[in-house]
């Protein structure tokens, strides 16, 4: 039995869906899987020399990688990558990345690397020019656990953004689509922003020592997504506006306004916001960087099984089809509606408006997009799981 360990760095979104889920449903009759290391252990490369393979997302401790090449031969280095490292000038993280020099740690590392695991053919070709061993494994799910279904039934057909806070340039496409919903339409539905949190900046203080204090509310990126979602807060009452407005740390306002508030919640438990939405809205900005991120938005939904409207850009081409065709037509095949992002907001507010009318066609595109993490296909863990070990099995 082969001995693989999986350094984890932190608990976050790549954590779980690169590191974590993929390696629990690995072949465990073959492969004696171990995540993380003690925290004395953490450095140790006679202990990491122990494992057939060590598996990590991206980047490494300074100086680690060096030393394992050097220390410990035998052990196959797999460097899973599933984003771009060159971040576009508009990303909220684009400065801190800058001041890092985290595109040429990331780049390598890539080239250090024994092997590279990606999420799909447009990243891979990305990645080859610095190592071309590289296997693609998309991101998958099943529906157990925190992603498994659960009917929590609303008087309105509720609209979710879930995601994090460097989406904001990306939800900047959704600007003024709430003040061209006709009346009827806007009376029967609530937006949901699922994952806001405060926003911190770390600041020093008279002793010298670096704090992390509240930021300025006009400055959160969350509260500016919350005001594209509210019509600058014209679509809710003075008393809602009043708590919105105000820092209430994981506070869960129940209320069938037409926008509610969803604090984050931790990496184990966010699939969980999926259950206080209908219909799940992807913006995505057109750019290099966005090109090669992954479907993943897509395979939550539709493990869930939630309809979803969105962009009409890469990665979403990879797996969507559009239910609505040129001229207007319905596609028997769509699972989602798509947008052109050409059209602006209208698009947006044209392509909610259609499906709080059409029960149907609403139903439609939740079934077909549940398709893609049905038992066997592309998008089922088990199968990529599946795929994963025959991988592991030839390399070491």
């Amino acid at each position: 039995m082969k001995k693989i360990l999986i350094y984890l760095t932190g608990e976050n979104g790549c954590t779980l869906h690169r590191l974590v889920l993929p390696y629990a449903y690995i072949n465990k009759e073959l492969f004696d899987v171990k995540f993380g290391l003690e925290k004395d252990k953490l450095r140790d490369t006679e202990e990491i020399g122990k494992y057939d393979a060590i598996v990590f997302h991206r980047i490494l401790p300074h100086g680690l990688i060096e030393d394992i090449k050097k220390n410990c031969p035998n052990t196959k280095i797999i460097c899973d990558v599933d984003d771009s490292w060159e971040l576009s000038s508009s990303h909220i993280l684009y400065q801190h990345y800058q001041t890092y020099n985290f595109a040429e740690e990331i780049k390598k590392h890539i080239k250090m690397a024994d092997y590279i695991t990606t999420t799909t053919e447009i990243l891979a070709e990305k990645v080859k020019p610095f190592n071309p061993n590289v296997y693609i494994f998309p991101n998958a799910l099943i529906a157990d656990g925190e992603f498994k279904p659960l009917d929590k039934p609303s008087p309105k057909l509720r609209f979710g953004i879930i995601g994090g806070c460097t989406h904001i340039t990306d939800m900047q496409l959704l600007d003024g689509m709430v003040n061209q919903l006709p009346k009827d339409v806007l009376d029967k539905v609530q937006f949901v922003l699922g994952g806001f949190d405060k926003g911190l900046i770390q600041v020093q203080g008279e002793d010298g020592k670096i704090e992390s204090k509240l930021m300025p509310w006009e400055n959160n990126a969350w509260a500016k997504m919350e005001k594209i979602l509210t019509n600058n807060y014209k679509i809710v009452s003075e008393g809602h506006k009043e708590f919105l407005t105000h820092y209430r740390e994981g506070v869960d306002y129940q209320t069938d306004e037409p926008y509610r508030r969803v604090w984050t919640k931790d990496i184990w438990n966010y699939a969980t916001v999926y259950d206080d939405i209908d219909v799940l809205l992807v913006p995505l900005v057109d750019n290099g960087f966005n090109k090669h991120k992954s479907e993943l938005k897509m395979i939550e939904a539709s493990v869930k099984n939630k309809a979803c409207i969105v962009s009409d850009v890469y990665p979403y081409k990879i797996c969507a089809i559009n239910a609505i065709e040129k001229g207007g037509t319905i596609n028997p095949e769509g699972n989602c509606i798509m947008v052109n992002n050409q059209k602006g907001s209208r698009g947006w507010a044209k392509a909610i408006t259609r499906l709080v009318k059409d029960k149907e066609l609403r139903d439609m595109i939740r079934i077909n997009l549940h398709k893609l993490t049905e038992e066997g296909a592309k998008y089922d863990i088990r199968k990529v799981s599946e795929d994963r070990s025959k991988f592991l099995e030839e390399i070491l």
